[in-house]
């Protein structure tokens, strides 16, 4: 589920803002994040940090990462918070800045017990694989796949409404990046994009990848790579 946060009825957060409630079917976990697309030049420095009792027996995590689509790329910053109580329930702005108190800056006594709007998101169901290549890039694969019901989304059985294929991959805090594991990443997404595509411009995008048509808006940001 999403949470609608923006305006004055609400927690007055600013526009891009996502807050998100995720239940689990398997392995029964419960979690709340906070999400926003940065621009370029801001990369993550956005106050999403939750309250510090969160900060110890892994039950938060956080990350910061360069999103790149065909044609165009922007960083992303996400703090996700692991719930103890499946029961738990947010219906105000205080209780979102009870996890975040930083991340609504506009919210005071006045507008404390506004409610929030929850939009329902439907069912996803994520395949995923990890594993590392050179000497320490780790990498994700993920087909995140959503459904019209929960059954559908539980046995495979129903119409697809959406979907996304996404690679992650990163090193470990202090090492450097393995610029030909970036390079092949980079190849390998593109050509899936030729093979598998259907717009126009994601494959215009990509003949100019691999016609070395260097654009600030294609690829990975290299000097932030290596």
């Amino acid at each position: 589920d999403h949470y609608r946060t923006e305006g004055l009825g609400h927690c007055r957060s600013t526009g891009g803002l996502k807050v998100r409630y995720r239940s689990y079917v398997f392995g029964k976990k419960y979690t709340i994040d906070i999400k926003k697309d940065e621009e370029l030049n801001e990369k993550c420095n956005q106050p999403y940090w939750p309250a510090e009792k969160y900060y110890h027996n892994d039950t938060f995590d956080w990350k910061c990462e360069e999103d790149v689509h065909p044609c165009f790329m922007k960083y992303t910053m996400q703090s996700r918070v692991y719930l103890q109580d499946p029961d738990r329930k947010f219906k105000t702005c205080g209780d979102l800045v009870e996890v975040f108190p930083d991340a609504f800056p506009l919210v005071d006594e006045k507008n404390i017990d506004n409610s929030i709007k929850k939009d329902p998101d439907g069912y996803w169901y994520k395949l995923q694989w990890n594993g590392m290549v050179g000497k320490y890039t780790t990498y994700q694969v993920t087909f995140t796949i959503k459904y019209n019901t929960m059954d559908a989304a539980t046995t495979g059985h129903g119409s697809v409404s959406d979907g996304e294929w996404s690679l992650r991959y990163w090193v470990p805090e202090g090492e450097e990046w393995e610029a030909d594991i970036v390079a092949e990443f980079q190849d390998f997404y593109y050509t899936l994009i030729l093979e598998y595509d259907t717009y126009d411009d994601h494959l215009t995008c990509s003949d100019k990848f691999f016609n070395d048509e260097s654009l600030s808006y294609i690829g990975v940001e290299m000097d932030d790579q290596l």
